[in-house]
């Protein structure tokens, strides 16, 4: 496998983050908007300003639920995909300063949490976390090898990647592949550098 990408058009926004609802569309934030991206032309849409605005960093869904995560204070939320409406969830202990945390639901019942705690590089990623925003659960597993710094997760057919960002260089980007049940990661590829956000259907 490699990671291929193609260029498709220009958003027209800054998204922050993203994820596929599962009737195919494809939702973002920016630091004030929600907006959908049509996967045909590239072309973002705004649905309706964020209410309050937050900072997300990445985004997943749990059904029709669209949840987002706040990297620097570990705070969740879900947001109306039809309003924008923005509602505080759990707030997460675990969190690293200011640098990006992935967070991707797997389509069954749980939420994983990847709080990038490598941005010294060389370490790797850290412990994987599973939590729930409704419930606040939080529980620590087995640090995942194999990946250095998850910036953003998604998932597609089943598999949960990740945008990693590798040890040898403060700005190289690869595409692997998060076995969770195994804690470990495979990389698929390079990336180009400034891709931070991954979204796929279930």
């Amino acid at each position: 496998n490699t990671a291929v990408t193609s260029k498709v058009g220009a958003i027209g926004f800054t998204p922050t983050a993203m994820s596929v609802h599962p009737n195919g569309t494809v939702y973002a934030v920016t630091s004030s908007e929600l907006i959908t991206i049509n996967i045909d032309t590239g072309v973002g849409t705004s649905v309706a300003s964020l209410s309050p605005a937050v900072t997300i960093q990445d985004l997943t869904f749990d059904g029709s639920r669209l949840f987002g995560i706040n990297a620097d204070s570990g705070q969740s939320y879900e947001i109306s995909t039809s309003t924008g409406t923005v509602t505080n969830k759990a707030r997460f202990t675990t969190t690293w300063g200011t640098y990006r945390h992935g967070f991707q639901h797997d389509g069954n019942s749980t939420f994983y949490y990847m709080p990038n705690w490598a941005f010294n590089y060389g370490q790797d990623a850290g412990q994987i976390v599973t939590v729930n925003p409704d419930s606040g659960s939080e529980s620590t597993g087995n640090a995942l090898t194999g990946a250095h710094s998850i910036y953003a997760m998604g998932i597609y057919q089943g598999v949960i990647y990740g945008i990693d960002q590798q040890q040898s260089s403060q700005g190289s980007m690869e595409l692997v592949s998060i076995d969770f049940p195994n804690t470990t990661a495979k990389s698929i590829g390079a990336l180009p550098n400034g891709i931070r956000s991954l979204a796929g259907t279930k």
